[in-house]
């Protein structure tokens, strides 16, 4: 419960930027012994902020990770042309020598990280330009269409880990009994969206 709670005021705290004082009413008929408080280690009181931008891509391409060579997309170019750098970027991958499933995977992964920076066309041209074979059908910017690629990454960028973590706590809401309209605000979505959620919810229970 500590931890719910914590989630909630942190979500009331950006919407409202007001002090928040949190009560949980406790119904058992045994004494309650529910930890109510967090040790000084869990508490955020900041965060580390690291620029991508700040870092050269060789940074980047110097990684034997391909999850860390795809950030190189988001990092400085130090003045070199974009098709040129996405074109590093790609062959860096395929020198890892991954199997064809796990190179895609990161091609895509790029691909969503590009349009970040309204890069999705030039990775996208590099990509078909590029001399080994990779299967550019199974990206999601070449199904979506090359015109529709920089919104849908963009929204992709911004909700990818974001909204499976939104419902959840949608749902934890909806399971405490709270107020349909409540949870919308809290959750920066609309009531009906809530609803639905309720339904789904409570019909798989």
């Amino acid at each position: 419960m500590v931890y719910r709670m914590a989630e909630y005021a942190g979500v009331l705290l950006r919407h409202y930027q007001i002090p928040i004082k949190q009560f949980v009413v406790y119904l058992g008929e045994k004494e309650s012994k529910m930890q109510n408080s967090l040790s000084s280690k869990e508490v955020i009181s900041g965060f580390n902020l690291i620029s991508l931008n700040h870092y050269s891509y060789k940074k980047f391409l110097g990684s034997q990770a391909p999850e860390v060579i795809v950030l190189g997309i988001l990092s400085d170019f130090e003045g070199r042309d974009d098709k040129e750098v996405s074109r590093d970027i790609i062959q860096r991958l395929h020198d890892l020598s991954l199997d064809k499933v796990t190179l895609e995977k990161h091609i895509d992964q790029l691909e969503i990280l590009s349009n970040l920076r309204n890069l999705n066309e030039v990775v996208y041209q590099t990509i078909k330009d590029m001399p080994f074979t990779i299967d550019i059908s199974k990206s999601r910017f070449y199904q979506e269409g090359v015109s529709q690629g920089k919104e849908l990454g963009k929204e992709l960028g911004r909700e990818l880990g974001q909204e499976k973590e939104k419902l959840m706590m949608i749902q934890r809401m909806l399971r405490e009994g709270m107020e349909i309209e409540l949870i919308a605000k809290i959750s920066e979505v609309s009531p009906t969206f809530v609803k639905k959620v309720q339904e789904e919810l409570f019909s798989n229970e």
